[in-house]
Formats: C-alpha cells, sequence, structure tokens
C-alpha cells in the first residue's frame, strides 16, 4: 500500500513536470516543510497544528500590486488519486478561500478570466496546516503589440 501511494506521488511530480517545467518536482520535493517562493507568483507559509484530523489550506490570490481578486475559481484535486473529486472553491472580497484538507499530495490551481492561471503542487505533511498565496499576472492580449 505504502509503495503504491509513494509511486502515486512520484508518477504525479513526474508527469506534472512534463506539463508545467522541472518547478513542479521542486516544489513536491520541498513539501510543506520550508515558507520558501519556489515557483514565481507562489508562496506557501505552514505552520504546525494537532494531526488527525482535516486542517485548513487557505488559498489567496493577489495581482502583482498586492491588491487581492475576487471571484478567482480555486481547484483543490488529491494529485495522489487519479479521477478523485476535488474541491472547487471562489474567493471572497478578501482574495481568499478556504477548505479543509488531509495531508497527502495536492494538486491547487487559481483561475480568473484575464489572468494567467497558477498552479502549486503541495506535500501536507500530518500536523501541519499551510497558506498558498498566488500573485496572479494579467494574461497578455493577442491584440496589443
Amino acid at each position: 500500500m505504502l509503495v503504491r501511494r509513494a509511486a502515486g506521488r512520484q508518477l504525479a511530480c513526474v508527469v506534472l513536470a512534463l506539463a508545467c517545467g522541472a518547478t513542479a518536482c521542486e516544489a513536491h520535493a520541498g513539501g510543506s516543510h520550508s515558507a520558501a517562493k519556489s515557483r514565481p507568483g507562489v508562496e506557501r507559509s505552514c505552520a504546525d497544528v494537532a494531526a488527525g484530523e482535516p486542517v485548513a489550506l487557505r488559498v489567496v490570490a493577489v495581482d502583482p500590486s498586492g491588491a487581492p481578486l475576487q471571484r478567482v475559481t480555486v481547484s483543490v484535486n488529491d494529485a495522489g488519486t487519479a479521477g478523485a473529486p476535488g474541491a472547487r472553491l471562489q474567493t471572497d472580497d478578501h482574495g481568499e478561500a478556504e477548505v479543509g484538507v488531509l495531508p497527502g499530495l495536492w494538486r491547487i490551481e487559481a483561475a480568473l478570466p484575464g489572468y494567467a492561471t497558477g498552479r502549486y503542487l503541495l506535500d501536507l505533511r500530518p500536523g501541519q496546516s499551510c497558506r498558498i498565496r498566488f500573485v496572479l499576472d494579467r494574461a497578455p492580449n493577442e491584440f496589443e503589440f
């Protein structure tokens, strides 16, 4: 069982690396132990909490100036289980959304029309709660020169 789960995590990392570049595995390899900025536009900070129950995963979306972005669609999916249903949320007036999750490998996306989609792969360890902050850049306009 543990071997299958580890293999699934490695496969998810390889798939994400192929789709998003090597930085996806770097984000995964960092796990949730550090408050490092592993990808441009994404910051992670984690804190210790009581283990054994779902913990809060808070997602924050801001524009490059730091202003909160409202109505950003946030998808949180279990990256270790193919086809498993996930959570789909929207950020509030403060650019925040929150969902309770269990430890594991989570694929998080933040999308808003007119902005580049933010993606992050989080390896959430038991006894930790994390906050992911996406700085979403404006998407290039195909009609601008």
